[in-house]
């Protein structure tokens, strides 16, 4: 699994200590894998710069991996944050 990967999963343990992770759907194509997932936790830490709340987010995403050899070689995706923080007021229109 590439670095990067191993970087965003122990800061989502930080920010959501609780999550879980349902695949929506999942495409292989070639050597690559496409996943679209709800991940949903607490927030129990700060996450770019926002102060933790207590409240449970659930958070929509779709990554795209190239897998070989059963193994993670890059890993790319978006997660729609906007959404949620706009729902629960964590973030603000301007």
């Amino acid at each position: 699994m590439c670095k990067f990967l191993y970087l965003l999963i122990y800061r989502l343990k930080k920010t959501y200590p609780d999550y879980t992770i349902k695949i929506v759907r999942q495409y292989a194509v070639d050597d690559y894998v496409i996943s679209e997932f709800v991940m949903r936790g607490t927030h129990k830490g700060e996450f770019i710069g926002i102060t933790p709340t207590n409240k449970v987010l659930e958070i929509t995403e779709v990554d795209i991996d190239k897998v070989i050899d059963g193994k993670i070689v890059e890993h790319g995706g978006a997660a729609n944050t906007f959404e949620t923080f706009f729902e629960h007021h964590l973030i603000k229109p301007i």
